[in-house]
């Protein structure tokens, strides 16, 4: 996997890409805004389990993040 910091910004990519806030990030993969904030910052470690509920979220194949 990437470093987190990389990781992070491509969550953010995404997430603009798609036009969805933090917050309707949030509540589509059933993180935290918190937890968005500090993946996107590069601040926190994924596990397999919120990559997935992420890149779902997003509509994409978790091998985009990875």
């Amino acid at each position: 996997m990437k470093k987190k910091e990389d990781f992070g910004m491509l969550v953010k990519k995404f997430r603009e890409k798609n036009k969805l806030t933090v917050f309707q990030l949030a509540r589509a993969s059933g993180l935290s805004r918190d937890t968005i904030y500090k993946i996107e910052r590069g601040d926190r470690s994924v596990s397999l389990i919120t990559l997935y509920k992420v890149a779902a979220a997003l509509d994409i194949p978790a091998s985009f993040l990875v």
